[in-house]
């Protein structure tokens, strides 16, 4: 498929400005990884020639386990400064380019209001505790807000004594307002084992999307033929992972994709293939919201 040639034109100018800086911190980082250790192990000898007395395996459980340290503490910080420079001279160029008037906030937590407005139960599932980060609001009409999102849920273990905490879900989520208000919500979630509360004329749009409703008029006035046909394809361009709830005045959304905007310390994390999907995800995001809108504008509710 042909690349966007806005986006190879952003991509080529980025680039040009900021690859040398980042470049230079990933090598630096390369080095100081394997100085130590270099260091550890020289010190595994050293320790070991001044005290022979010390079996050869203590020594090199304390060497490998200061290594251990050392290296992670070291990987971590230069994560963080690295994350920080790619955010801010990769990211929000992407994101600017996609949302003009947006404000992207890598630290933004907006937590459970971002995930479902403070409503339990919108997606069908439970959780405990909602982290949100790398977080875009945009100034537009449709006041489009999304946000990278981790759900926790505590579960007992099989003694039932213990509570653990387990992801359920892990991906992009956000809202945007709607111009139809809705009493009760209208659930479009991922096909599962169980079947919806609507049986939908397209066995397509059934084969992708159980319909979770209580009014089958107003939910048919929107799930019209042409937009089930849509909302399918539009949940191919996100991975098969797209859900979308209509409550009060708020479309939600959530996407599987975790790691959102996440640069790691390696080559691939600057490629052109890497930066394209996730300009390509926020151009989804901008269709969808979009296409959405308009429906909803549309539809005979």
């Amino acid at each position: 498929m042909e690349r966007d040639p806005k986006f190879v034109q952003l991509y080529n100018r980025i680039m040009t400005e900021n690859k040398t800086e980042l470049e230079s911190l990933r090598k630096r980082s390369k080095v100081k990884i394997i100085g130590l250790i270099i260091i550890c192990i020289i010190f595994t000898i050293f320790i070991f020639a001044l005290v022979a007395k010390i079996p050869i395996f203590v020594v090199l459980f304390f060497a490998i386990l200061a290594a251990v340290i050392s290296v992670s503490e070291n990987i971590n910080t230069e994560k963080k400064r690295y994350a920080e420079i790619f955010k801010t001279k990769f990211v929000l160029p992407l994101v600017q380019a996609v949302f003009p008037s947006a404000e992207y906030a890598p630290k933004k937590r907006l937590g459970i209001h971002l995930y479902n407005g403070g409503r339990a139960n919108v997606y069908n599932d439970t959780f405990v505790n909602c982290h949100s980060e790398d977080t875009v609001i945009t100034c537009d009409e449709n006041h489009l807000v999304f946000s990278e999102v981790k759900l926790e849920d505590e579960v007992q273990t099989k003694d039932g004594k213990q509570g653990v905490n387990v992801i359920v879900f892990w991906g992009l989520a956000g809202s945007f307002v709607s111009p139809v208000y809705f009493n009760l919500p209208i659930k479009i979630l991922r096909n599962r084992v169980y079947y919806g509360d609507i049986k939908m004329d397209s066995e397509e749009f059934e084969a992708n999307f159980n319909v979770y409703a209580e009014d089958k008029i107003e939910t048919l006035s929107i799930l019209t033929a042409d937009v089930m046909t849509k909302l399918v394809k539009i949940k191919k361009r996100f991975g098969d992972n797209l859900e979308i709830v209509f409550f009060a005045d708020k479309v939600y959304f959530r996407i599987d994709y975790s790691n959102l905007f996440e640069a790691k310390l390696n080559s691939e994390a600057l490629s052109i293939e890497s930066i394209e999907k996730y300009y390509n995800l926020l151009c989804n995001i901008k269709d969808m919201s979009e296409y959405i809108m308009e429906v909803l504008k549309n539809a005979n509710i």
